[in-house]
C-alpha cells in the first residue's frame, strides 16, 4: 500500500508520509509510539493542522467532507474520544492496565501485576480512534510536564495503550473541559462474536468489530444524526455493495464506483518465492505462453508483475494478470457443486478460515501440499440433517470420512501428518439415511517441488497429454516418487482458470486490442479514479 500511495506525493502538496515506520502487532505498545513519532514530525516540520484524526484502511466516510469540516470548525477547541461507561476498577481489570506487558520479538508478553499511580480523575478509555486538536497534541509532546512524562512511562508497559492513554491524560489535565465523549466513529459490534485469544502474538484476549453488510445501510444512515462521520469495518471481498452505498453518503455529488471489487493477490515485488501464490504465478506465465502459441504468436509473455482478483458476493469470479506488455483476464471455475441447495448453502475446504466473518480467506482455492490443518466448512440451511462426508486423495484412496448432524455452521478439521499428495482431491457430502448426494467439491493441491527444467517447446507440445488428476508421470505412483512437472501443473491450472480475454498495455495494440478499451483491465481503474 505504501508503494502505491507514494506516487501521490509528487502530485499533492498536502499529502505527507511519516519518515519512521513501525511494524505493529495487535495490542502493541509500538502503536502509541508510532502516534508520538507522527505528532513530533508534524510539529517539527511546522505542518499546519487543526485536528489529527486517525483512520484505518477499513474506514469509510459516511458524511461529506464539507460537513465534517463545518462540524470541526464549530468545535475547534474540543477533543473527541470515546470512554466506556464503567467503574474505574472494572475498566482497569478488563483492559489489563493492572498487568505489566513487554513487547519482544513481535509478541506482547505479560510479566506480572502492578500497582498504578493514583490519579484524581482516574483511568478511562475504550476506543483508540480519535479526533484531537493541535493544543492537545502539543501538550502530549511537552515532556516537561510531569503528568505527561509519568503516564507515558505507565503506558510504556501497557496492552492496547492507545485505547486509554489519551483519555486518561486528557481527563486529568488542564484541558479536561475539552473532552467530548464521541470518537466520531460508528462500528458494528455483536456480543460474543469477534472475540478471540491472540495467543500467537499476545498473552491476552480481545474483541474486534464485524464488517458492515448491505443490511446495515439504514443503521449507517441514522448514525449521521449522532455526529458520526466515519464507520468501520468495510471489506469489499465480503460485501462490496455496502461500500458503494456508503460512497453515496460521503459525496456531495454521487459518482458510481466500479462494479467489481478488486484485491491484489500477487505482486512480483513483495511475494516470497515458494508460497502457493508464487507457484501459481509461475504457472500463469507458462499458461499464457501456451495461449500465445495456440494463437500463432511465438514470443515470451514477459514477466508477470501482479495478479488481481475480482470479487462478487464474497467469491473470486475472475483474475486479471498484468505482464510487461499484456494483461489477461481469466474466469475462475466453480470448485464445488451443490445438488441440494435447500439443505446446504456453502461447502469449502480451506486452510485459512476467518471465524469472525465466517468466510474463507484462501481466495484462489488452491492448497499447498504443506497445509496440514485444513478445515471442511459447511453452511447449512436445514438443521439436524444426518450426513456423511468423504474425502479422497488424487489416486482415489479414502483419506477422511465422518458422520455428522448439520448445524448452521459446521467446521471439521482435516489433520494430516505427511505432506498432501499433489493433484485434485475430491470431497463428497451425502445424506446418511438416503445416500443422496448433497454436494461435491474438488480442491487442487500444489507442491513447491515442481520440476521447472522443462523446455518451452516440450511443455507447449505435451501439456495436454497429462492426466490432470494427479501431478505424476505414471497412472498411480506413490506420493513419494512422483515426478512433478509443469505439464501436469498447467493442465491443472487451466482447468480452473480459463483465459477469456487478452489486451495490450500500449495505446494502440498490434496483436490484441488496447487495454484502454477493456473495462476489466487495470487501465479502466486508472481512468476511473481521477484523483
Amino acid at each position: 500500500m505504501l508503494k502505491e500511495l507514494t506516487s501521490l506525493l509528487q502530485r499533492y502538496e498536502n499529502i505527507h508520509f511519516a519518515s519512521k515506520r513501525y511494524p505493529t502487532v495487535w495490542g502493541s505498545t509500538e502503536l502509541l509510539q508510532a502516534h508520538f513519532s507522527v505528532f513530533e514530525e508534524l510539529l517539527q516540520k511546522r505542518i499546519h493542522f487543526d485536528f489529527i484524526i486517525n483512520l484505518s484502511e477499513s474506514d469509510l466516510l459516511i458524511q461529506p467532507v464539507e460537513v465534517l469540516e463545518e462540524f470541526l470548525s464549530r468545535h475547534r477547541h474540543s477533543n473527541f474520544l470515546f470512554s466506556a461507561d464503567m467503574l474505574e476498577h472494572e475498566f482497569i481489570s478488563k483492559q489489563g492496565l493492572n498487568m505489566v506487558f513487554w513487547q519482544c520479538n513481535n509478541q506482547m508478553n505479560v510479566l506480572g501485576q502492578r500497582l498504578l499511580p493514583y490519579l484524581k480523575n482516574g483511568y478511562s478509555g475504550a476506543s483508540d480512534w480519535f479526533a484531537i486538536g493541535r493544543n492537545f497534541v502539543e501538550y502530549i509532546m511537552s515532556d516537561s510536564d510531569l503528568l505527561v512524562r509519568g503516564l507515558k512511562e505507565v503506558f510504556k508497559y501497557a496492552l492496547l495503550p492507545a485505547e486509554s492513554f489519551y483519555h486518561t491524560l486528557l481527563a486529568n489535565s488542564h484541558l479536561c473541559h475539552s473532552f467530548v465523549n464521541n470518537d466520531l466513529h460508528s462500528a458494528f459490534w455483536k456480543k460474543g462474536v469477534g472475540c478471540t485469544c491472540k495467543k500467537s502474538s499476545v498473552d491476552w484476549c480481545g474483541c474486534s468489530p464485524l464488517v458492515f453488510r448491505s443490511r446495515h445501510f439504514k443503521l449507517l444512515s441514522a448514525q449521521r444524526n449522532m455526529d458520526k462521520f466515519f464507520a468501520r469495518k468495510f471489506d469489499g471481498v465480503i460485501d462490496y455493495n455496502i461500500m458503494q452505498m456508503t460512497n453515496g453518503l460521503s459525496k456531495s455529488s454521487f459518482k458510481q464506483v466500479p462494479s467489481l471489487f478488486r484485491l491484489n493477490l500477487y505482486s512480483h515485488e513483495f511475494d516470497a518465492i515458494g508460497g502457493t501464490i508464487s507457484i501459481l504465478s509461475q504457472g500463469v506465465q507458462q499458461l499464457f505462453q501456451v495461449f500465445l502459441a495456440e494463437n500463432g504468436i511465438i514470443e515470451l509473455p514477459g514477466k508477470l508483475l501482479r495478479m488481481d482478483g475480482c470479487f462478487t458476493t464474497a467469491s473470486l469470479s475472475s483474475v486479471v494478470h498484468t505482464f510487461n506488455k499484456y494483461e489477461l483476464h481469466a474466469e475462475v471455475s466453480n470448485f464445488s457443486t451443490i445438488f441440494e441447495p435447500n439443505l446446504l448453502e456453502y461447502f469449502e475446504v480451506t486452510p485459512l478460515f476467518d471465524d469472525k466473518e465466517n468466510i474463507s480467506r484462501n481466495y484462489h482455492h488452491f492448497i499447498s501440499s504443506n497445509d496440514f490443518n485444513l478445515q471442511l466448512v459447511f453452511k447449512w440451511r436445514k438443521l439436524n440433517v444426518e450426513y456423511v462426508v468423504a474425502v479422497y486423495d488424487p489416486s482415489g484412496v479414502l483419506a477422511f470420512t465422518e458422520r455428522e448432524s448439520s448445524m448452521k455452521l459446521t467446521k471439521l478439521k482435516l489433520r494430516f501428518v505427511n505432506p498432501l499428495c499433489p493433484g485434485v482431491w475430491k470431497a463428497y457430502v451425502m445424506q446418511y439415511d438416503t445416500r443422496e448426494m448433497v454436494s461435491y467439491l474438488e480442491f487442487p493441491v500444489l507442491t513447491s517441488a515442481l520440476n521447472a527444467n522443462v523446455s518451452s517447446t516440450d511443455f507447449i507440445s505435451n501439456y495436454t497429454n497429462v492426466n490432470p488428476e494427479y501431478g505424476c508421470s505414471n497412472v498411480r505412483p506413490s506420493c513419494e516418487v512422483i515426478i512433478y512437472n509443469f505439464k501436469w501443473f498447467l493442465t491443472l491450472l487451466g482447468r480452473y482458470w480459463n483465459i477469456t480475454d487478452v489486451c495490450e498495455r500500449h495505446i494502440m495494440g498490434t496483436t490484441f486490442e488496447s487495454c484502454n478499451a477493456k473495462n476489466w483491465s487495470s487501465f479502466a481503474l486508472i481512468n476511473f479514479y481521477d484523483f
